[in-house]
């Protein structure tokens, strides 16, 4: 289960997971809301500040949103976040002593870096002026609109700024990267500390621990981040009408697709899809989970309190993705390319059941048999996998997210083509190394096989699908969100049954080997 971070206990694993609750403490000065009301009850500060200190500085910061903790890399140096002092604050004298204090609270030397976002990110006027002409260009209306777009397409889509401001975020989270790892300084970022702060942060805490991305890490930062945090959902999507029009912004938006480039540019090092991604986008605008559909957890407790004495409310949320889908369905958020990079295939021994190595491990054996006595034994063959990314920002890396955008495109749709066609083939590819590694494993050892292990993907030999599922669907570039219709029986395309056939998934291979 994902911890919503109402509790004190869910702080206090997190920095011990960090292994830095030495220099940093979890706080309960906001007990009850009672110092600012977009901050969680509970979050982390450095040690030596006081809870009484606490309290003066907040009143100078708007909000209350003081500097707090949301990271620490493993050699010590942290990162935090903070909004602008209040302009008629006179007392810059605690935002000196707040950074002075965390410096004590690391490992660095140098005095930390304060890195003002309103100069080197959009804002949120920026957001949604580019978001409203990306909907534009995506969305037309007919075909000969679609056909007019598309003579002039990467020129129209360069003048909706959209993969500009993608760009700059990726851009300033390498920046930070660069000054916590190679410099070793502490950063504190800096802005109204709800929004763009919530986008920098959570993708540096992407790129530097290999938790966050796997499904159960990138819950938890979301959790932690944006809805703990207070990043003001309901408010930047207009849920309830407002005439507050400048504050509309999907925000979320570009973490998602920040995250998406990523995922694009390591496509093995993260757990969940795209689809995954396109999905959690989705959750946001259903009104259904308590997640995302408040500004802060005082508001979400009030309203939960208040709806309770009218009428039994229990909003569910949004992690619980088995209110929402099957078990089968939910394979879809699995990455093939990371299942098999931390594939480790159960083995049936004298002494029960056992994990087999991941790949990496089974290749240097494979390759030690044909060097015997040609290299010394405790030196690796294969380097291992860097724990830390570095996003690419150039123009040439970042791309458009089709799938999110273009899925309801019909003109737009590859038919056999695109990301999803990609995924299929993976899909196929792990099982057929699965379906060797086992096999080899079973004839060194000479045992009986009786069950295949299985690989959690939706194209898998566990995962049968019904022969009428498979021989209506197409595979196009929307998928799994283009519609299963017989009217795309007239495709120049064959159906899904027709990829699957004399694979792995199809036939077992049980009897050709034994």
């Amino acid at each position: 289960s994902v911890p919503e971070f109402t509790q004190r206990s869910d702080w206090d694993q997190e920095i011990k997971r960090l292994n830095c609750n030495l220099g940093w403490r979890v706080t309960d000065v906001n007990t009850n809301f009672v110092m600012s009301t977009s901050l969680p009850e509970y979050f982390i500060v450095p040690s030596q500040c006081l809870n009484n200190d606490l309290e003066q500085v907040a009143a100078q910061f708007p909000g209350g949103r003081l500097p707090v903790w949301c990271f620490t890399y493993k050699n010590g140096i942290s990162l935090c976040r903070m909004s602008q002092l209040q302009q008629e604050s006179e007392f810059k004298i605690y935002e000196v002593r707040m950074i002075s204090a965390i410096k004590q609270s690391g490992t660095s030397k140098n005095e930390p870096e304060i890195i003002d976002l309103s100069r080197c990110c959009p804002t949120i006027r920026d957001i949604q002026q580019s978001y409203e002409k990306l909907k534009e260009l995506c969305m037309t209306v007919s075909l000969k609109e679609f056909e007019i777009n598309d003579l002039s397409w990467y020129g129209n889509l360069e003048s909706t700024q959209w993969l500009i401001i993608i760009a700059k975020c990726l851009q300033t989270t390498d920046e930070v990267i660069k000054l916590m790892v190679k410099k070793q300084t502490d950063v504190v970022l800096k802005e109204k500390s709800l929004d763009i702060s919530c986008v920098i942060s959570s993708l540096v805490q992407i790129c530097l621990d290999p938790f966050f991305r796997t499904m159960n890490g990138f819950q938890q930062l979301i959790q932690r981040e944006w809805v703990a945090m207070g990043h003001p959902f309901q408010l930047r999507h207009k849920f309830v009408a407002s005439n507050e029009m400048e504050q509309v912004a999907p925000v979320f938006l570009i973490f998602l697709d920040c995250v998406w480039q990523l995922m694009n540019q390591f496509p093995s090092y993260f757990a969940f899809t795209e689809t995954y991604l396109t999905t959690l986008w989705d959750s946001v605008h259903l009104g259904l989970f308590k997640t995302f559909l408040f500004d802060n957890l005082h508001q979400q407790r009030k309203f939960l309190r208040e709806g309770r004495k009218l009428r039994h409310i229990n909003l569910p949320s949004v992690w619980n993705w088995s209110t929402q889908f099957n078990d089968s369905d939910m394979k879809l958020f699995n990455n093939p390319l990371y299942n098999i990079k931390t594939l480790s295939i159960p083995v049936e021994g004298q002494n029960g059941v056992t994990l087999a190595p991941p790949e990496s491990v089974l290749r240097d054996n494979i390759y030690r048999r044909q060097l015997h006595g040609l290299y010394k034994a405790d030196i690796p063959l294969f380097a291992k996998t860097e724990e830390t990314i570095r996003p690419q920002y150039t123009a040439a890396m970042i791309k458009l997210w089709n799938q999110c955008y273009l899925r309801w495109n019909v003109p737009a749709e590859i038919i056999g083509g695109g990301n999803p066609s990609q995924y299929l083939q993976q899909c196929l590819l792990v099982e057929e190394i699965i379906y060797l590694q086992d096999t080899v494993l079973r004839l060194e050892k000479k045992q009986s096989r009786k069950m295949r292990p299985k690989s959690d993907l939706i194209f898998s030999y566990d995962e049968p699908q019904s022969p009428s599922f498979l021989d209506s669907t197409f595979l196009t570039s929307s998928f799994p969100f283009s519609p299963t219709a017989s009217s795309k029986s007239s495709m120049n395309c064959p159906p899904l049954s027709s990829y699957l056939q004399y694979s792995t998934i199809e036939y077992d291979y049980t009897d050709a080997v034994e």
